[in-house]
């Protein structure tokens, strides 16, 4: 009898050894005792306190009275930035190859749920129009989405068919570097695609991430705030216009035009470096078998 409450006793003191750890750790990683559901959920709201600090630094290029807290004023930027004035940038030894895209889209479908191409815009490295045409999608309109993308029924009264618009614009863009923001959206509605190393991409480029205090984040800096830190432009304010947003991300690439290009150039240089290689060269065989 003796022995069986001595083994009872010996368990529950080992029990609570056992549960005295627990509490232990719990208190120095308490995230690794729960659930795998919850700890994704932590990470998760860790991950949108990240983001919304960086939204915060974001919402800092709307007020237009303190010119001052833009960063386009910063040194780090002085050491990037050619120019403040985009009217004045050096001039692009293939400015001539060089063209400004967007797109104006309205909705088709359930609830106008399917993105549509409505208008194209094409601008030169000048700001010229070249190319500005009204699309009439092949689908029925549900949703013109005229509060943020300026397309009304009227506009699309007599404008041509899709497939012609996608024959032209594909005939302008050949062969040319194409400057725009988000131009995954615009290639997706166009259906068009284009080399890689050939666009420029204000959304993606991490200098213009650094430039609006966004940082390694995943999260864009839009185009207006763009063109609110660097150039001291409003845009889409209201209705969006596709020249002027081509405009606007035309003249943010031309600040940072130089240092671009020769990032492009290096990673091309590397490339053909890399794709030269050949392993018969005698450096890649031991020094012996040539004695």
């Amino acid at each position: 009898m003796n022995e069986l409450q001595n083994t009872k006793a010996s368990i529950k003191r080992s029990n609570q050894a056992h549960y005295e750890h627990l509490a232990k750790k719990s208190k120095t990683n308490s995230s690794k005792l729960l659930p795998r559901r919850i700890q994704r959920l932590l990470k998760w709201k860790e991950k949108q306190n990240k983001v919304k600090k960086n939204n915060a630094n974001h919402k800092m290029c709307t007020n237009k009275n303190d010119l001052n807290k833009y960063p386009v004023f910063t040194e780090f930027m002085k050491t990037h930035i050619k120019s403040y004035d985009a009217n004045n940038c050096l001039l692009n030894e293939h400015e001539d190859d060089i063209v400004a895209l967007d797109c104006e889209m309205v909705g088709t479908g359930i609830k106008g749920c399917v993105s549509t191409l409505a208008r194209c815009s094409i601008v030169n490295y000048k700001g010229d129009v070249i190319y500005d045409k009204y699309v009439k999608p092949s689908n029925p309109v549900t949703d013109y989405r005229t509060k943020w993308s300026g397309i009304r029924e009227k506009d699309l009264a007599g404008a041509p068919c899709f497939n012609q618009v996608q024959t032209e614009v594909k005939d302008v863009l050949n062969g040319s570097i194409i400057v725009g923001h988000s131009l995954h959206h615009d290639f997706a509605v166009l259906k068009l695609r284009h080399s890689q190393h050939r666009i420029r991409d204000t959304a993606e480029y991490e200098l213009l991430k650094e430039f609006t205090n966004m940082g390694q984040s995943s999260c864009t800096p839009s185009l207006r705030c763009l063109a609110r830190c660097l150039l001291g432009r409003d845009i889409q304010g209201g209705e969006h216009c596709s020249v002027a947003d081509a405009r606007a991300a035309l003249d943010v690439y031309k600040l940072v035009e130089n240092h671009w290009e020769e990032e492009v150039k290096n990673q091309e240089k590397e490339k053909d470096e890399e794709n030269n290689v050949s392993y018969m060269d005698d450096k890649f065989w031991p020094s012996e078998i040539f004695l």
